[in-house]
């Protein structure tokens, strides 16, 4: 969403302070990625790590996703640069509300990017349920899909972002992909929602030689080398897609009375906040 949204709301933001790194949506805030240096933060989320490392002399703070973000970097008295998801401000974006909705108004199922790398989790979709590809899916048919959605059912978490920004009810979930609880409980408290327990949907863990494959694959990309991203991975045995087909109905089912939508209000306000950092980042010299 990165580069779609950049490009809407700062269009010369690579051409400012081009030497400076930017965090900005996804959960990018850890200490797995190392020391934070020279850099500008708008709408990050801390997560995947113990703590964040970063310089604040050399670092720009304009705004980050939750306030669980803002007390991992020391700025938990900073309410202000709590600006919530940059994907909440998508509906305001028009070039990004172009697309067709895939799903056809149906409960949509959003796994995380890990366990569509592991799984061809296209079998699962009937009549009733769709499941939403987000590495075969361009940005703006991912958003109109789940924009028409009656229900989403999110493991991947900008999934749940993009239901709350058009007030579309979600329920967070588990497929193969381990949750981490600390990047959707900086969502949820942005939010002020209570905390909701993910629905379990177990699919077979990741062959060992798939997850080897992937993760060769990543470390070539780091280093610089260009490899085929593969999206999908082995197909689903035949008892497995019908135990999530029936998991999703008894999710739907059993989630009715706490379904979760984003209240507007909340939302108008973190939109106000994302735009006027972005102005902030358009006006950095």
């Amino acid at each position: 969403m990165n580069l779609p949204f950049f490009q809407a709301m700062v269009p010369n933001h690579l051409d400012i302070l081009p030497d400076i790194k930017l965090y900005g949506i996804g959960t990018l805030l850890n200490s797995n990625r190392g020391r934070i240096e020279r850099a500008v933060i708008l709408g990050s989320g801390f997560g995947y790590g113990d703590k964040i490392d970063w310089n604040q002399q050399s670092v720009t703070v304009l705004g980050v996703r939750g306030p669980r973000t803002a007390l991992a970097l020391g700025l938990e008295d900073r309410d202000d640069l709590i600006i919530g998801d940059p994907a909440l401000f998508l509906p305001l974006i028009d070039c990004l509300n172009t697309g067709g909705d895939l799903g056809g108004g149906r409960s949509v199922i959003a796994p995380h990017h890990k366990t569509t790398e592991a799984w061809d989790l296209a079998s699962i979709s009937n009549d009733e349920l769709f499941v939403l590809d987000p590495g075969l899916t361009r940005i703006d048919d991912y958003i109109a899909t789940i924009k028409g959605a009656d229900l989403v059912m999110a493991e991947s978490l900008h999934a749940a972002i993009v239901a709350a920004a058009y007030d579309v009810p979600f329920v967070p979930i588990a497929l193969s992909c381990e949750i981490d609880r600390s990047k959707w409980g900086d969502f949820f408290d942005s939010l002020e929602v209570e905390r909701c327990e993910h629905y379990a949907m177990p699919i077979p863990l990741r062959k060992k030689l798939r997850r080897l494959e992937v993760g060769v694959a990543r470390g070539l990309a780091r280093k610089g080398y260009c490899v085929e991203r593969h999206y999908r991975g082995s197909k689903l045995p035949p008892k497995c897609v019908s135990a999530i087909r029936r998991a999703a109905g008894d999710v739907k089912l059993m989630s009715r009375n706490c379904q979760i939508r984003g209240d507007r209000r909340i939302i108008q306000k973190y939109q106000n906040r994302i735009l006027n950092a972005c102005n902030k980042l358009a006006s950095m010299k």
